[in-house]
Formats: structure tokens, sequence, C-alpha cells
């Protein structure tokens, strides 16, 4: 397995980068940066998706099947993302309680990823019309995070 630069809470299995040492022990401060790496508290979703989904989220200690749920932050606190049958879901904070008490239920979603990625702003949002990232925290402007 390996770790990328682009994606590193992701543990690939296969690694097609160009030359084996780039992907093997032979550079383990490379693999223990990325196994240490805090996963992001703040993320953004961008695009025009159906029913308005883009902004930014934050982590919350919530979990359905056994990832967080992010609670959407700006520009309202009406949506929130959560992971349920291999994919992530955004939907409406009404529903927030009861899909947490049923650890997803049905996992009826707005929008879902195209993947199931280790963190959703990881994952591919093409299919809803969007893209996510990870970002410094608010009272940073929203910065990218690389």
């Amino acid at each position: 397995w390996c770790y990328t630069t682009d994606y590193p809470d992701v543990e690939w299995e296969e690694c097609d980068v160009g030359e084996p040492k780039k992907c093997d022990a032979s550079e383990p401060s490379l693999i223990a940066s990325a196994q240490t790496r805090a996963p992001a508290q703040y993320a953004k979703l961008d695009g025009r998706t159906y029913a308005k989904c883009e902004g930014t989220y934050k982590r919350s200690d919530d979990l359905i099947q056994g990832k967080p749920i992010w609670d959407r932050i700006d520009p309202d606190s009406s949506r929130f993302i959560f992971f349920c049958s291999g994919k992530w879901r955004v939907t409406g904070s009404q529903w927030r309680e009861g899909l947490l008490a049923e650890n997803g239920g049905s996992c009826g979603s707005f929008i879902s990823s195209d993947d199931g990625a280790a963190e959703w702003y990881a994952a591919m949002w093409g299919g809803a019309g969007a893209v996510a990232a990870a970002v410094a925290a608010p009272s940073d402007g929203l910065i990218p995070l690389k």
C-alpha cells in the first residue's frame, strides 16, 4: 500500500506512480507524516448542486456508519454530510437526528458522492455537479489546504 500527497488520508492498495521506490518503505518519513496527519476539521463543497448543497462544512463528533457527520456552517446550517452504504451523502438538517438514530437508515439524500473515499472532501462529486476540498478554519478565510 502507499499514500499520495493528493489524498494523504487514503490508503491505496495498488500504486502506479512511476518508480516503485516512491511507494515503498524506502521513504518512511513520508509515510509516517501521511499516517499521522490529522483529518481536516473544515471542508468546502463547491459547484451547482441539486438542493443547493454547496457550502462550508465542519466535522462533528457524531458518527453514522463509523464516519463523522459534517454540519454545514456557511451559508447556513440547513445541510449535513454523512456516510452511508459506501458513499458520502448530503441532505437536510431536519433529518439529522433521525438518520443518526437509525445509523443512516435508508441513506436518503439530496446528492451523493461518486465514490466512498475515506473523507468526503477526498471523494469525487462530479455526478452531483460539485468538487470538494479541505479548507483552513473559517477565521483564516477558508484557504484550501495543500
